[in-house]
């Protein structure tokens, strides 16, 4: 992963229009949508995200567990395949 660089505006053109195909199947009280969010991550490694358009951020939002191990953490991802494989 890249150190953080913003290539598009944010939302990104890619993030805009997925924003727009998700409202037409999501419950707006369950996700929040404005103009300027949500954006769609693509790939993440410890704690570094790429969006959909190319930008690159450091993940602060401490979601789904990534704070204490990162996204892509191999030991979890072993673990979990380990895991697929039997069931």
């Amino acid at each position: 992963m890249q150190a953080p660089k913003i290539k598009t505006n944010i939302p990104g053109p890619r993030s805009k229009r997925l924003s727009i195909e998700l409202q037409k199947y999501e419950c707006p009280q369950i996700t929040y949508m404005d103009k300027d969010f949500p954006v769609f991550w693509e790939k993440g490694s410890g704690c570094n995200i790429e969006d959909v358009d190319g930008n690159h951020y450091i993940d602060l939002t401490a979601a789904f567990g990534a704070a204490n191990v990162g996204h892509s953490n191999q030991n979890v991802v072993q673990a979990a395949y380990k895991q697929l494989q039997k069931l």
